[in-house]
């Protein structure tokens, strides 16, 4: 499943490579999630992809900056939505509707 995402074989995923950040400089992380998968550069950019959505337990702890921005993007729609509070650590995250979603998190001083 981390390919799909590596590989941009899906409409969203090229639209995270060209709009997001350069998913071809990061990694399979996904000992960084409890349930979906991660493509991270650690410690500035992450990708949580959680494909049935719910809850996951997510790890930033070697995240470079104490306080994060995070974002959703639903695949399906093509919109992008506020994303939780995050810090540093370990967090609990929602998906915020049915479906699979994409969390993407860096922080606060990363473009």
């Amino acid at each position: 499943m981390t390919r799909r995402l590596t590989g941009c074989a899906c409409p969203w995923g090229a639209y995270i490579k060209d709009n997001v950040c350069a998913t071809r400089e990061m990694t399979p992380s996904d000992k960084l999630i409890s349930e979906g998968f991660c493509l991270a550069r650690v410690p500035e950019h992450y990708v949580f992809y959680l494909p049935r959505g719910g809850k996951s337990q997510i790890n930033l702890s070697d995240a470079a900056q104490q306080k994060l921005v995070a974002r959703w993007f639903n695949p399906r729609s093509g919109e992008w939505h506020d994303g939780p509070i995050l810090a540093k650590g370990k967090s609990m995250v929602t998906t915020p509707g049915d479906g699979d979603w994409l969390l993407y998190v860096r922080g606060r001083d990363q473009e």
